[in-house]
């Protein structure tokens, strides 16, 4: 209850400044780990359509003239990558 004790900062407060510039560390981590690469943040887990309907075309779930028509309309809606 004396002024001789800052409240528990005494002889923590190195510690508690490493805990700190860590959740910093992670912040500053975590707000810019995007930034320079902006396919990365606009398709985080996201797979190509185009890509996706080949795949389905070489496992056999469509045939080709559902292929053909779907492609079409990736084409027309500017999603279809080579």
């Amino acid at each position: 209850m004396g002024m001789g004790h800052s409240a528990g900062f005494g002889s923590g407060m190195g510690f508690g400044w490493l805990i700190l510039l860590g959740l910093m560390g992670i912040f500053f981590y975590l707000l810019f780990r995007g930034v320079g690469s902006p396919d990365r943040s606009e398709n985080r887990g996201e797979e190509d359509a185009g890509k996706i309907l080949r795949k389905r075309l070489a496992r056999g779930e469509i045939d080709e003239e559902e292929y053909r028509r779907k492609r079409a309309i990736l084409e027309e809606e500017g999603n279809a990558t080579s």
